[in-house]
């Protein structure tokens, strides 16, 4: 490709705030869903999913400019369970177990967090610790 075919992109999404359900976590989330829903779904393997840094279990409610953004994604198992969610943006540990129950999977769900108090919310919420 030479420069003359080389096109300007302006982006025209503002940029996600630095919370739960950033940028980086859309796309690293989005990226576990889809793999979950195809270990679930296509193979129906049993899986162990580790999240050593689970961080809060969800933020509620979700900031505006992260709801706008998964307002405009495509249909995709990521969407799907974030719009169960009424207005509550969940952590990986809740999305991979989810989304193993949608589909009459086990995925033993295991989590984690430096911090005393997220520990404390992640096993409140039915998240076994590690």
């Amino acid at each position: 490709m030479n420069s003359e075919q080389v096109q300007e992109i302006n982006l025209i999404a503002p940029p996600l705030p630095y919370t739960m359900g950033n940028g980086g976590d859309l796309i690293k989330h989005g990226l576990l869903a889809e793999f979950a829903t195809w270990q679930c779904k296509s193979l129906k393997r049993k899986l162990t999913f580790y999240d050593p840094f689970g961080g809060r279990p969800w933020q509620q409610p979700i900031h505006k400019e992260v709801s706008n953004r998964i307002k405009k994604l495509a249909e995709c198992p990521l969407k799907q369970i974030l719009q169960q969610e009424n207005n509550k943006y969940i952590g990986s540990g809740h999305i991979v177990k989810k989304i193993s129950a949608m589909h009459g999977n086990t995925i033993k769900t295991f989590s984690s967090d430096r911090e005393s108090s997220a520990r404390h919310d992640l096993k409140i919420t039915g998240l076994p610790l590690i």
